[in-house]
């Protein structure tokens, strides 16, 4: 099928509302070269995370994955939705980030680019080649949303949508359709400054650079590794941390999304501490189980509850931490348990 680039474009996009996409850019798959210092030098100071792709070349040329590669189609889902105030009040709760709430993302946003996918092959071009990449792929999911018009970058280093904020899951196909590009976005962060004031960790350590050991949203997916250090930090953070994004003036307004698979119940959203600290895994899998929160197991969210409870004096939890001090089989939270039982008694 010959169609103008232009017509092919329109297309998509049409395709991509229908199948509720909420926006929707396009980039060249040129090589990123713009991104090797500063990968570099952020990778010498200490400040990865861990989990990115340990290859340079890997994060910045879309050809290493697919020779053919013309075209990078970015999407966004919204996730943003409604606090539950009363609920989140309740000092016996605490709460997972957003970005945990309803459908595992990874999930929903391969649906959606899988969709994309068919359509593209059945009604443009068969012999197209198309792969999916979501969050976990090695190319900078943010600096090719940026570069495709999705968004522009907040001083946290998140992308935000003029229309959607920064609530958006970002998901990419790499093509082989050469396709016209979007232009980057042209509006700027407000610089209010106030992601950066209002980090827990201090994790921002200046405009559009962050220490990602150091943010909250890294320190409470760790296993053990990073301590309880981060206790005076916590305000009711299980899972995740959403602060400088609920403070980002950009937020403000957005309208909430309209994604039946990110709808999420109350009690999911603010799980109960003292029911944590003892929670079989089959019941923490029927639970929470169908979120992205999940992934790095139970241990996690138990030692979170551990460090709230201790921090927020939650002494009606004192039978159930001394269980854990007594018979858990992991050394580490045996141990946390017995501090947590010090701060409950002082």
């Amino acid at each position: 099928m010959n169609l103008d680039s232009n017509i092919i474009k329109q297309k998509i996009i049409d395709f991509s509302k229908s199948i509720g996409i909420d926006a929707i850019g396009i980039t060249t798959a040129e090589i990123m070269l713009e991104l090797r210092d500063y990968l570099l030098e952020h990778k010498q100071q200490g400040y990865e995370s861990g989990w990115e792709e340990n290859n340079i070349g890997n994060r910045i040329n879309p050809h290493l994955h697919m020779a053919e590669a013309k075209s990078i189609i970015v999407i966004a889902i919204s996730y943003q939705s409604h606090e539950s105030e009363v609920i989140k009040a309740d000092s016996k709760r605490g709460r997972i980030a957003k970005v945990s709430w309803g459908q595992d993302y990874h999930k929903l946003l391969h649906n959606k680019l899988n969709l994309l996918k068919q359509f593209i092959v059945t009604n443009i071009d068969e012999n197209s080649t198309n792969i999916a990449f979501v969050d976990t792929g090695p190319l900078v999911d943010r600096a090719i949303a940026a570069k495709a018009g999705i968004g522009f970058y907040g001083y946290n280093c998140n992308v935000i949508n003029q229309r959607l904020g920064s609530y958006i899951f970002i998901g990419s196909l790499l093509t082989s359709l050469d396709l016209s590009p979007d232009s980057a976005e042209m509006m700027e962060c407000m610089k209010c400054n106030k992601c950066i004031e209002a980090c827990p960790t201090q994790a921002i350590i200046a405009p559009y650079k962050i220490n990602s050991k150091r943010c909250l949203a890294y320190l409470t997916l760790t296993k053990g590794e990073a301590g309880n250090e981060y206790q005076k930090n916590l305000t009711d953070q299980v899972y995740g941390c959403d602060v400088c994004q609920q403070v980002c003036p950009h937020n403000s307004n957005v309208p909430n999304n309209s994604h039946q698979e990110l709808n999420e119940i109350d009690d999911v959203k603010y799980p109960d501490l003292i029911e944590l600290l003892t929670i079989s895994n089959k019941d923490f899998q029927k639970k929470y189980g169908h979120t992205s929160g999940v992934w790095r197991g139970k241990k996690p969210w138990q030692r979170n509850a551990l460090l709230l409870i201790g921090q927020r004096k939650l002494f009606e939890a004192i039978p159930q931490v001394t269980f854990i001090s007594e018979n858990d089989p992991r050394e580490d939270m045996r141990d946390l348990a017995a501090c947590i039982l010090k701060q409950l008694h002082t």
